[in-house]
């Protein structure tokens, strides 16, 4: 019964890690698509375009940034970051959609938008 039951823990371990090797290249490919989507996409956020935003260039660290909000674009992984979590550390997080909504006037505020 030990060594059964010892070969079944080795099984599911081995399944297990699989199964995990196998999420993280489907997160890296999605990763890569994104960034490649994004990189086709005009330099500037979404909203700057309009003319009616508060972005403004930083030049010392190549990224678009947002007093209002305190959100960060990156032109070149056309992603946004918000360092919220502490002095120098930028977390990726989803906001486009809350930002473009938002400059638009059209969103019910919450806390990515107060």
């Amino acid at each position: 019964d030990m060594r059964k039951e010892k070969a079944a823990k080795e099984k599911e371990e081995k399944e297990a890690a699989r199964a995990l090797e196998q999420i993280e290249a489907k997160a890296i490919r999605s990763y890569q698509k994104d960034v490649a989507t994004q990189s086709k996409k005009s330099s500037a956020p979404a909203d700057d375009q309009s003319g009616d935003t508060a972005w403004e260039y930083d030049s010392s660290s190549g990224y678009y940034y947002d007093q209002h909000t305190g959100i960060y674009y990156d032109p070149k992984s056309g992603f946004y970051y918000s360092d919220v979590l502490g002095k120098g550390c930028l977390e990726l997080i989803t906001v486009l959609v809350h930002v473009v909504v938002f400059s638009m006037s059209r969103c019910t505020p919450c806390l990515m938008c107060v």
